[in-house]
This record gives C-alpha cells, sequence and structure tokens, in this order.
C-alpha cells in the first residue's frame, strides 16, 4: 500500500527539539512519507534529516515586500487590541515606550487609531483575506506552489505556530492548493500573549483543554472537533530512561561533590525582566546567610543576547552558571542540552524562576519552585514591573494555585527557602494537582501521560487524513 505524504515544517530550533529528539517524526515515518521543510541550524542537521525523511528542503528567509510587511503590522495591532489581555496591554504600553521620538510617536499613534478602529473579529477577518490573497500573488509562493503541484501532498502540518513567518510561503502555497494544514500551538501563553496566528489552519493540536478553548474564542472560524488536545512532546525528555542522569555523575558535570546541594534559578528574558543578574546576585546572598556549602546555579536564557552574565560569572566564582548548549542559529537547542536540562531540574533541591514555564517543570518532577514577585530592590525598572507577569493570563491559574510561591520580597524569599530546605514535601500535593489539572491527567503516570504526546498526535494525525 502506497503511503500517504507529510509535510512537516521545522521553522525554529525549539522545534527540532520537541519532535525530532523526541523521536516524534521517525515514528510518523513509520506509517507516512515525510518530506520534511526545515531550517538548518547546522552543518551536522542534515546528516539527521536523512535518517527521519523520505525528502528534505531547507527553508529559508525570504525578504517580504512593503505591503504584506505594513499589512501584516496593522493586523497584528488591531489583534492586540482586540485581544487586550493583560499581556496585550502590557505589549501595547511597551511599544508606546519605545516611541521615544516625535516621528516615531506620530506613527505609533496613527497605526493605533487605525488598529482600534479594526479591533474586531469582522476588519480581522477582512485583514487575514487580504494577507492571503496578496500573499498568493508574490513570488515568494511560486517555488513551495511548485512542488506542492507535483509531490501533491496529504498533510502540510507545522510544528509551531508562533514560528510561522519564515514558513509562510510553504502555508500559503499548501491553502492555495488546497491542502490539509495543521499547526502545533507551539507554548501555553502564546495565544492570549502574542500576536496573529498567519494564516490561520484547518486542524490545530493543544497542550490542553484551556488552551482550545482560547483559540476557538479568539478565532471564531476555528472548528472546534479540528482541534485535538494531545499534550506537548517539549516535556517527554523529564521522563524518558536514556535522558536520566544519576545525581552523582550529574554533580560531577556541575563541578560538584557528591554531598553538595544545589539550588537552580532559571533567568528570563532581558528585556523583559532588566537587571535581572543583580536580583540573582542579592538572592546568592541571601543562600549563602541561609547554609554556606548550599550551591546557587543559574540556568540562563538560552536565547538571550550573549555577554549579559559576564560580569556576574567573573565577578562570583561561588556561583555556577553553566554554558546552555544552544545553537545560536534559529535558537536551537542542541541534542547534549536536553540530557543536561533535564537532569538540572531533576536533581535541584528547590528551583526558582520569574513566572516562567519552568515553574511547570519543577511541578511535574513534583520540585518546590520559587517565583520572585517583587522588583529589583533600590532600582527603577519602570515601565517594567516583574510582578505584571502574575496577572497575565496563562500564568494567573499557576500563581493562584499554591503549587508555586510568589514571594514578594526578599525576607519571603528567605523564608519559603528554608521552608522548603527543611520539608521538600511541603505543597506537594499542590504541585502535582496542578499538572494533573493542567494537563488533564486521569488514570496514568505523569511518566505514562508524557511519554504518550507522540502516539496521540500520530492518532490525530492519521485520523485527519482518514476523515
Amino acid at each position: 500500500m502506497i503511503k500517504k505524504k507529510i509535510v512537516i515544517i521545522l521553522p525554529r530550533g525549539e522545534s527540532i527539539r520537541n519532535f525530532i529528539y523526541s523521536d516524534f517524526i521517525l515514528s510518523l515515518r513509520q506509517h507516512f512519507q515525510i518530506i520534511l521543510i526545515s531550517v538548518v541550524p547546522n552543518s551536522d542537521f542534515i546528516d539527521i534529516t536523512k535518517i527521519i525523511s523520505d525528502k528534505f528542503i531547507q527553508l529559508n528567509e525570504t525578504k517580504e515586500n512593503y505591503l504584506l510587511r505594513f499589512i501584516r503590522e496593522i493586523t497584528d495591532l488591531s489583534h492586540n487590541r482586540y485581544l487586550w489581555s493583560q499581556a496585550a496591554k502590557t505589549r501595547w504600553k511597551m511599544r508606546d515606550v519605545e516611541s521615544n521620538t516625535l516621528n516615531r510617536k506620530l506613527k505609533r499613534g496613527i497605526k493605533k487609531f487605525i488598529a482600534t478602529v479594526l479591533s474586531n473579529n469582522f476588519f480581522l477577518s477582512k485583514l487575514d483575506c487580504l494577507y492571503e490573497n496578496l500573499f498568493y500573488k508574490s513570488k515568494n509562493i511560486v517555488d513551495f506552489d511548485k512542488l506542492f503541484k507535483e509531490i501533491k501532498p496529504d498533510l502540510v502540518f507545522n510544528t509551531s505556530h508562533s514560528h510561522s513567518v519564515i514558513a509562510e510561503k510553504v502555508l500559503m502555497a499548501a491553502r492555495k492548493n488546497k491542502i490539509k494544514t495543521a499547526t502545533f500551538l507551539f507554548s501555553w501563553d502564546n495565544l492570549t500573549s502574542q500576536g496573529r496566528m498567519f494564516p490561520q489552519y484547518d486542524f490545530y493540536f493543544a497542550w490542553n483543554s484551556k488552551i482550545k478553548k482560547d483559540l476557538l474564542r479568539i478565532y471564531p472560524k476555528s472548528v472546534p472537533e479540528k482541534v485535538f488536545v494531545t499534550g506537548t512532546p517539549q516535556f517527554s525528555f523529564h521522563f524518558i530512561d536514556k535522558f536520566k542522569l544519576s545525581r552523582n555523575s550529574f554533580l560531577e558535570k556541575l563541578g560538584l561533590n557528591d554531598n553538595d546541594k544545589y539550588i537552580l534559578y532559571s533567568s528570563g528574558m532581558s528585556h523583559h525582566v532588566p537587571h535581572e543578574p543583580y536580583v540573582i546576585e542579592r538572592i546568592a546572598e541571601i543562600i549563602k546567610k541561609i547554609d554556606m556549602n548550599l550551591k546557587l546555579v543559574i540556568r540562563t536564557y538560552a536565547k538571550d543576547k550573549s555577554g549579559l552574565y559576564d560580569e556576574l560569572k567573573n565577578n562570583r566564582k561561588d556561583l555556577i552558571i553553566p554554558e546552555v548548549k544552544w545553537e545560536k542559529n534559529y535558537a536551537t537547542p542542541l541534542i547534549e542540552d536536553s540530557y543536561f536540562y533535564t537532569n538540572l531540574l531533576r536533581h535541584c533541591e528547590i528551583g526558582i524562576n520569574i513566572a516562567s514555564t519552568v515553574s511547570l517543570e519543577l511541578c511535574m518532577l513534583n520540585k518546590p519552585s520559587i517565583n520572585v514577585g517583587y522588583n529589583p530592590p533600590g532600582i527603577d525598572v519602570y515601565p517594567y514591573d516583574y510582578t505584571r507577569y502574575y496577572e497575565f493570563d496563562h500564568y494567573k491559574p499557576i500563581a493562584q494555585s499554591g503549587a508555586v510561591d510568589v514571594v514578594k520580597d526578599e525576607n519571603e524569599l528567605k523564608n519559603s527557602i528554608i521552608k522548603y530546605l527543611k520539608n521538600p514535601e511541603t505543597d506537594s500535593d499542590k504541585r502535582l494537582k496542578l499538572i494533573k489539572d493542567f494537563f488533564e491527567i486521569n488514570n496514568v503516570s505523569f511518566e505514562e501521560y508524557f511519554k504518550s504526546t507522540n502516539d496521540k498526535i500520530i492518532f490525530c494525525i492519521e485520523k485527519i487524513l482518514n476523515d
């Protein structure tokens, strides 16, 4: 029997981690012919594509013409005003602050006026159609239009909806040729905090039912029966045996002794949480007062600008700041980072961060999680505000769950660290409940649930193609 053809798009490095390192595409190839269209972060990646696909096409950046770029910007701004979530309001305010010259303020004011007028479903739908019809006429679509007429795929699956700009030419060619399209909703916050989805798809894969509801509310043309709740392969590494290292062997990688203990601090994006190295240094002093032998390990944000933590590395030799093994091209995690990162979480005593997805990961591994809910003491960070993240639509339920400890000042932070060091099982029931509720896990272990994500996605793909 001839296998059906699926085009898989990997528009970003994190897609490579989620869908290649988890063996998803390799498993999918057992059922279908795979045409892989992907960015290429390094030369080694080409060798991987030969193993997992029947045909490979490199995905490159293309220059977008001014008219398309302008319509996209206006549509995105109108969508932001239409959403008007806490995250959307924050983005709106940040763009206002960035418009710091008379010329920029004038342009910004005009665009805001247009966006406010167009910020409803009727006009947004018209803008979507206008953008799509203009894109059909652009030269960027020609090569993939020709390709799809030749190979006639049964499905085009974009593994990250929020990184689709580079993939638009592929998706628009698919829509022009009336080929079924599907996408994986990349993260739990993107729908309520990021811009307009370009283009919209026939089918969607979501982490949980709440994200599905967000999609149906924000994009009312979406069909409920075509939105599948499958979980995400992003967390499967935490439960796959081959990624687990013994505590002693991992501590050795960190340069620590067998009896050493460490607290893990995971940093955020520097333009969202300015002066974070200063916050970390103060936390280090708090930890030192609690226990001189307790170590602080910093997991720096992989996509942040280089050099941000150089001064901290040079001045604070007591801090452990491991290199994050990501390829800078297309923000691509290397396979060795998946091994390192999951063990970094697995063997820490406590995790500290600012409203990060890491909090979910700590909870699923039943590790105490503390959230910094205060601004850097003695520093004016206006117009930024660390506390605003705990009101964002996606994170507010986490902050209110009791599974993470959102501390309001450094004294609360100290007390929270002492509490969890004394009894790591404190709030364990709340952590486990949060993950069960968030991912809707019933009658199976976390390990079974997260390991089965690929099978659930493949099952839904088969359903799409057999209907």
